[in-house]
């Protein structure tokens, strides 16, 4: 059960990882007069806040880094515990981009 366990957890990782650095910003979003391109997530998700809260959260962060690898990985970190469940919830169900690690996987 372990085994089985721990199988499923480095899938999710292996996933949010790829995510994380493939993510596009292809989602037009109008907030307090102005239009910003984010993830899609960022407006399917129902993070329990406005949604203009969550964009001006991800844009400070983006608008800080010279690259967009790390982005992903500072929003991720400055959510609360349901959030980030949330997105990752998010990822699992619509990412499918990932390279396997191995070629028989079930889950």
């Amino acid at each position: 059960m372990k085994k089985e366990i721990d199988n499923i957890a480095l899938k999710a990782i292996n996933k949010f990882i790829y995510y994380a650095l493939n993510y596009e910003p292809n989602q037009s979003v109008y907030v307090l007069g102005k239009t910003y391109w984010v993830p899609k997530f960022l407006t399917d998700i129902n993070w329990g806040c406005a949604t203009s809260h969550m964009v001006e959260k991800w844009t400070e962060i983006s608008e800080k880094q010279e690259t967009g690898y790390s982005v992903m990985l500072l929003f991720y970190v400055s959510l609360d515990n349901e959030c980030k469940i949330k997105l990752l919830n998010w990822v699992l169900d619509n990412y499918k981009g990932e390279s396997r690690l191995t070629t028989n996987e079930e889950v």
